[in-house]
């Protein structure tokens, strides 16, 4: 990771910036963080010294439209050993900056300066809780995410509940749709059918060759499950949903992966925080049952995150209000 007393210093109205707890990731090398991403290179003296670095690497024509050239929608530079070349040949601190970055995240609040770890990186889920800790350098950001006071009084609601040392991924479902429990750890009948009738529609995103082999091998357990699912939305009944137990890694998780979609308001320009929190707990509840497994599981949902941001997600999944009254409530307008 770059070194923090390297990194620029934050101007004055942004150095009070807040988080989650400690953020905490440690790089695997999966090399999925190249696969789908669209990396835009910041200026004309990064696109000069990637030039060089690409004719050093004997990698031809490395920019189209100042983005890093992909190659079967994976960037140029990623080696077969699933490893960045610049990263090997030229050392960390000579990557694009935004490569340098991720999965680190900010955005500017109403409230200042937020920053976090990326929930979109796949192997996230193996250090989220006892991962080392990232440093609190600063990281410009021209990400200007301001909710009005509402929304913002709702997001926060929401995330205090996701933190309750009590809350588990079924009750916070139910208390989202005030939906009761049939069991402590089962998800509410009514809500998981709906988010599953809702995301069959989202096969074709999910499927898409634009978010690159790497990024669908992570999402196909969840891929093949949705296309198993009944094409009538009748057929889908809520007795027919298998028991649903979620274990205590898979709810630890969950849980933290939602509160950081919500503080980070990762696709917030379009989804108000109750929306986001309905497609995280869909993408939760797809992957668990389709791969309990914790090493399947998440990265899994660890790709759905990433996926759903895209524009267009949420206009498959709830494309007007009426949608996502039902996906919330179970209730329909006449």
């Amino acid at each position: 990771m770059p070194d923090p007393a390297s990194a620029p210093s934050p101007p004055a109205a942004e150095r009070q910036v807040s988080t989650l707890g400690p953020p905490r990731h440690a790089c695997h090398a999966c090399g999925v963080c190249c696969s789908g991403w669209r990396v835009r290179l910041a200026d004309e003296s990064e696109r000069e010294r990637v030039r060089v670095q690409a004719a050093l690497l004997g990698v031809a024509d490395p920019i189209i439209d100042g983005e890093l050239r992909q190659v079967d929608a994976t960037c140029v530079f990623l080696g077969p050993d699933r490893l960045c070349r610049i990263h090997a040949r030229f050392g960390e601190a000579e990557k694009p900056l935004s490569c340098q970055l991720f999965p680190r995240r900010s955005l500017r609040a109403e409230d200042g300066v937020r920053f976090g770890v990326d929930p979109g990186c796949t192997t996230t889920w193996r250090t989220f809780a006892d991962g080392p800790e990232v440093s609190l350098w600063y990281i410009p950001t021209e990400h200007d995410e301001h909710r009005q006071p509402g929304p913002a009084r709702v997001e926060r609601h929401l995330i205090s509940l996701a933190r309750r040392p009590d809350m588990t991924l079924p009750r916070f479902a139910a208390l989202l749709s005030d939906e009761d429990l049939p069991a402590p750890e089962r998800f509410p009948l009514g809500l998981g059918t709906r988010l599953l009738d809702r995301l069959r529609g989202t096969i074709e995103l999910l499927a898409h060759r634009d978010n690159g082999p790497r990024l669908i091998a992570d999402l196909t357990p969840l891929i093949d499950l949705l296309r198993l699912l009944p094409p009538e939305p009748n057929r889908l009944a809520p007795e027919r949903l298998p028991p649903l137990v979620f274990p205590a890694a898979l709810d630890a998780f969950t849980l933290d992966l939602l509160q950081r979609t919500l503080f980070l308001r990762l696709g917030g320009h379009v989804l108000p925080p109750s929306a986001q929190a309905l497609v995280v707990l869909a993408g939760a509840l797809g992957a668990a049952l389709a791969t309990p497994d914790p090493a399947r599981y998440g990265p899994a949902l660890s790709a759905f995150s990433r996926v759903s941001r895209l524009d267009g997600f949420w206009a498959r999944f709830a494309p007007d209000t009426a949608t996502a009254r039902w996906v919330a409530t179970g209730e329909r307008d006449d």
